[in-house]
């Protein structure tokens, strides 16, 4: 992890830790024991930025279909979310560039024959092609899931897994990250993002909390865009975030406003990031810039 010890650095961590803390006292108020709980929507909703938003209701299609093709086109930027129910809800995520690229998720429990699909649309973003995201419901607490996303060329791609949670208090894993950075990142740290996503990886957990300071585009500007910047941080957190849901808070450098980049919604400072993560629809209303 970065280490300043300038003001704006110790403000950000501060923020970190708030944020953190905060979630464990919401916790502990609902009287669920620190390794022992159920991690709803609500428990994370303050951190996650407002702004409406309409996604297509999941409409699952119960099908038995020959084993389905891998990889025929690309795809990435694949990661997971809960947007409703915990314990009985996935949400997916994705980017492909074809535009007759349909928004469509097959998966079965693990281990079980027959696929289901389910359709879902094409969220509003500043990434090139289609981000798209569909909510598979109706599923099982506690229970392994293979799932496969629609790619260009009419492929599938290959299949990967993913878990619901339990219903009622359990103990589960959670990882808390922040201040990755990108990998390769030319400030001296060029090998501890990647060290993170390694370690995370064989922790295997059951939930990512996000912390903030993804990608430090006022830093790094390698990719060019901010867009293309977020590109690059989906895709270096794709071995993670396509295992587990990643629920996002931010920092001062994804709402700085000498970025300039602040996408469409004035009242949504962090809408380029806001754009690329399915969040709980509640009106929880816009998120306030972080101080710095």
């Amino acid at each position: 992890m970065e280490r300043e010890y300038s003001k704006g650095r110790r403000a950000s961590l501060a923020f970190f830790f708030a944020a953190a803390l905060v979630a464990a006292l919401a916790l502990t108020a609902a009287g669920l024991p620190a390794r022992a709980f159920t991690v709803t929507p609500v428990a994370y909703l303050p951190f996650v930025g407002g702004g409406a938003e309409v996604a297509p209701p999941a409409t699952p299609t119960p099908t038995v279909t020959p084993e389905p093709s891998p990889v025929a086109g690309p795809y990435d930027q694949l990661h997971l979310a809960w947007t409703g129910d915990t314990s009985t809800t996935l949400t997916v995520a994705w980017r492909t560039w074809e535009s007759a690229t349909t928004s469509s998720v097959m998966h079965r429990r693990a281990g079980d024959a027959a696929w289901q699909t389910t359709t879902g649309g094409v969220r509003p973003s500043g990434t090139e092609g289609s981000l798209h995201e569909v909510t598979l419901a109706g599923l099982q607490p506690a229970t392994a899931y293979e799932y496969r996303v629609q790619t260009d060329a009419g492929g599938w791609s290959p299949v990967l897994t993913a878990r619901t949670a339990a219903q009622g208090p359990f103990d589960f894993d959670a990882v808390f990250i922040a201040d990755t950075g990108l990998v390769g990142r030319l400030d001296g740290l060029a090998t501890g993002a990647q060290q993170v996503i390694d370690e995370v990886r064989k922790l295997d957990p059951l939930l990512i909390l996000g912390g903030g300071d993804y990608a430090y585009f006022d830093k790094d500007k390698r990719f060019g865009t901010l867009d293309e910047t977020i590109d690059a941080w989906f895709n270096q957190m794709m071995p993670l975030a396509s295992r587990a849901p990643l629920m996002p808070a931010y920092g001062n450098h994804e709402a700085d406003p000498a970025l300039d980049e602040t996408g469409p919604d004035p009242n949504d400072p962090v809408w380029p990031w806001n754009s690329r993560f399915p969040r709980p629809r509640a009106a929880w209303g816009p998120m306030t810039t972080p101080s710095t």
